[in-house]
């Protein structure tokens, strides 16, 4: 266009003009005409290059572009303003190359795909690459390329290559749901739970309550965990060695729109030594059950019990009168082999029991809790009248 504009007014003042002027300087008309194209010619090229210097950009071809893989993005928040990546959209031509640079203290991954959608696609992918260090591809294909971090989720960016392709909408969230499971079914005292909660059908940020109760019913823990970019919240947890053997329930709540969702699931702590007590009753002297004790004469309890081990073991047995007065304690300490165990003890019932309905109780131990004994099962109980 400058080319014809400035052609253009130099064309208007030519013919007449520069014959007028040549022959009143006596000079040779081919001369000046040949001197007159040279400087005008001269004056577009500098016009021409003065505009490209200006604007650069509109003549140069976009080969390489750099993103950085910003500090702090390994942790939730960035997303927010797109800027876990930065730039978060990358241009090139086809046959250009992206460099990204890792800014940030943890290692990232740069891998294409969408995490909403269907994951990875496999054009490319980085592997971890650490602080520091750097990744490049090169893009032979137009199109739009979206890519995301395997190990911090919540980071995505864009590759716009040549013209590029329309992006696609994101999908609209489904149906609002809550599950929640254990890395486990059964663990050990000491372990470490994993309670992982999917959210679907929302985006980051909602709060979920999680709830742990014991066997007995009694609080264990009490947390809240929020949501990543992907609807998952995690909590982790150690069991102590005091916790109670048996089934515990994990009970996780969230909040959407004024709506309430809740959904539960179960695990089992084992005891140290998986020892169990079967059953403690009120026998004779052989093992046969009865149901009443006379005063001044010796009772006798049964207690069976299992083992899935070799397991060091202290067994006790508490008798008490209907007044809550203890007739005795009975002890055995042994090692359990693995199977079932069968034991008795005896009681003298003495002349001043009380009358009525007494108790007995079982338990059992890995040694006096005096000694930082621990619970090895919880206690098992049954009754006896005194007469």
């Amino acid at each position: 266009m400058l080319t014809v504009i400035f052609g253009y007014k130099i064309g208007v003042v030519s013919k007449s003009y520069r014959s007028a002027l040549f022959k009143s300087m006596d000079i040779p008309s081919i001369m000046l005409e040949r001197s007159f194209v040279i400087a005008t010619s001269f004056i577009i090229v500098m016009i021409i290059a003065s505009i490209m210097a200006l604007t650069p950009s509109a003549f140069a071809y976009h080969m390489t572009d750099y993103v950085t893989i910003a500090s702090g993005s390994s942790t939730p928040g960035c997303e927010t303003t797109n800027s876990c990546y930065s730039p978060y959209k990358a241009i090139v031509d086809v046959g250009g190359e992206v460099i990204w640079t890792n800014t940030d203290s943890a290692a990232h991954t740069v891998t294409s795909g969408d995490i909403k959608g269907d994951g990875p696609d496999g054009i490319f992918d980085s592997s971890l690459f650490g602080p520091g260090k750097t990744f490049s591809y090169t893009f032979n294909d137009a199109g739009t390329y979206k890519y995301f971090c395997m190990v911090h989720p919540w980071m995505e960016g864009i590759v716009v290559v040549g013209e590029g392709t329309p992006i696609p909408p994101s999908p609209s969230p489904g149906p609002v749901s809550i599950d929640v499971s254990t890395d486990k079914s059964s663990y050990n005292l000491r372990d470490t739970v994993t309670v992982e909660v999917l959210l679907s059908g929302v985006r980051s940020g909602y709060n979920i309550a999680i709830s742990v109760t014991d066997p007995f019913g009694n609080d264990f823990v009490s947390r809240n965990a929020t949501t990543s970019s992907i609807g998952i919240a995690e909590l982790q947890f150690r069991i102590p060695e005091s916790a109670q053997s048996g089934t515990y329930q994990v009970i996780v709540t969230a909040a959407v729109d004024g709506r309430s969702y809740q959904d539960t699931t179960q695990f089992t702590v084992k005891s140290q030594f998986n020892v169990s007590i079967i059953s403690v009753q009120a026998t004779d002297q052989q093992g046969n059950p009865v149901s009443i004790f006379s005063r001044d004469t010796n009772g006798f309890v049964k207690v069976i019990l299992s083992s899935e081990s070799n397991s060091p073991s202290l067994v006790t047995v508490n008798l008490f009168d209907s007044e809550l007065t203890s007739l005795g304690i009975g002890s055995f300490k042994t090692t359990l082999s693995p199977g079932r165990s069968e034991m008795i003890l005896s009681f003298f019932i003495p002349n001043d029991a009380v009358v009525g309905s007494a108790d007995i109780y079982a338990n059992a131990f890995s040694d006096w809790p005096s000694n930082g004994g621990t619970p090895l099962t919880k206690e098992s109980s049954s009754s006896v009248e005194i007469t």
